[in-house]
């Protein structure tokens, strides 16, 4: 079950705003620039809470047959987080263990590559990817900090 899981997981960075034709990188960026304040803390997590709730305006969403794109949200500290449900299983249905780590490199890697996340990752912004069953269990979560993929916050 984990090994067909991993496909998924590929067209999960094409799930972003460049599938809802938002560049949302842009979005965050201008967000920042335009608020005439020094690059701190909570002008970054401001601009992440308005990149949520224009994301939001397009999900829940199907990213493919066994994955949905419910929501993001924006918590306080420079996190952005994408919550996704597994909507072809219930949580007894899935090994954690294996899924947490199959999924973590495949995770970490596309993140890493990913041109839209690293506008993300230069401002100093942790990405979190929350994984739910159908029966709304929780499967697994993966935290990436700039670090991770060579940057420094």
């Amino acid at each position: 079950m984990v090994k067909s899981l991993i496909p998924c997981t590929l067209l999960l960075f094409s799930m972003s705003a460049t599938a809802f034709n938002l560049p949302i990188q842009n979005l965050f960026v201008s967000m920042v620039e335009r608020s005439g304040m020094p690059a701190n803390e909570v002008t970054i997590d401001q601009a992440l809470q308005r990149v949520a709730i224009k994301m939001n305006q397009y999900l829940p969403s199907e990213v493919d047959k066994e994955t949905r794109l419910d929501k993001m949200t924006a918590e306080t500290g420079r996190q952005l987080t994408y919550h996704y449900t597994l909507i072809t299983m219930k949580s007894n249905d899935v090994n954690k263990a294996k899924f947490k780590n199959a999924m973590e490199p495949v995770l970490k890697r596309r993140l890493c590559a990913s041109d839209e996340m690293k506008t993300f990752l230069r401002h100093g912004v942790n990405i979190v990817y929350v994984y739910r069953a159908a029966d709304i269990q929780p499967v697994a979560s993966f935290k990436y900090l700039p670090a991770d993929c060579g940057y420094k916050k």
